[in-house]
């Protein structure tokens, strides 16, 4: 008897409560309930990695060439 990847199961889960979740919000945010902080920011639209960049001075940006 061969056992399924419980890993499956439970990532299955986890992006059906995040599914969930966001939708609730999204909900909230239609009706116009005073909880828009904290639903906006569950029912943004996008996902992935944040890139900060820090504010360069002219020093670093001016670097001489060297020849």
């Amino acid at each position: 008897m061969v056992l399924p990847n419980m890993d499956f199961y439970f990532f299955q889960l986890a992006h059906l409560v995040e599914m969930e979740v966001k939708h609730r919000c999204n909900q909230i945010l239609e009706l116009g309930f005073p909880l828009g902080g904290l639903a906006k920011l569950f029912a943004q639209d996008w996902e992935g990695d944040v890139t900060v960049v820090m504010p360069a001075t002219l020093a670093q940006v001016y670097v001489p060439t060297k020849h």
